[in-house]
Parts: C-alpha cells; structure tokens; sequence
C-alpha cells in the first residue's frame, strides 16, 4: 500500500489541548493537520505572528512552537524542537 506525502483529513483527526504562553498564561485549543514540522490551531485567543507558545496535551507532554502565519482565530504553528523518537 503506497501513502501520499498529504495526510487525508480522516488520517489526522482534530483534537483538543492548551497553550501556554511565555507569560504562564494558557490558553484552550483545537489542534489539527498536525505534522512533524508543524500544526494548525483554532482559538477564541488571539495570538501574533512570532510569538513562541508551548502546546501540552495531557499524557504527552509538551512542544515548543511559533505563530508562522494566523487569519481570524486560526493560526499555523511551527514546531521548534525535533520530535524525539
């Protein structure tokens, strides 16, 4: 069986988890077209382009990340530390 690079959206299921802002403060949202190099995210908070945010999801831990791109509550993240496996 051979894969696409593209992820088909019933493969990568949206979920929910918190960030964390440099300040402490967090924040709930909705994660989805996760990757190795990145994500996207859905808030009622609003973040700016370049802010550094930590994603935590319970039981895995947390990831660094920055704001690359945001438009009306959705953002695009990038991941700022290699995935450990």
């Amino acid at each position: 069986m051979q894969r696409s690079n593209e992820w088909a959206a019933s493969e990568c299921p949206s979920f929910g988890a918190m960030v964390f802002r440099e300040d402490g403060s967090a924040a709930s949202v909705v994660v989805s077209d996760l990757s190795f190099d990145g994500c996207s995210l859905c808030s009622d908070v609003q973040f700016s382009a370049g802010e550094r945010l930590r994603l935590y999801r319970k039981g895995q831990g947390c990831i660094a990340m920055t704001v690359a791109e945001c438009s009306a509550g959705q953002f695009r993240m990038l991941f700022l530390t290699d995935c450990q496996v």
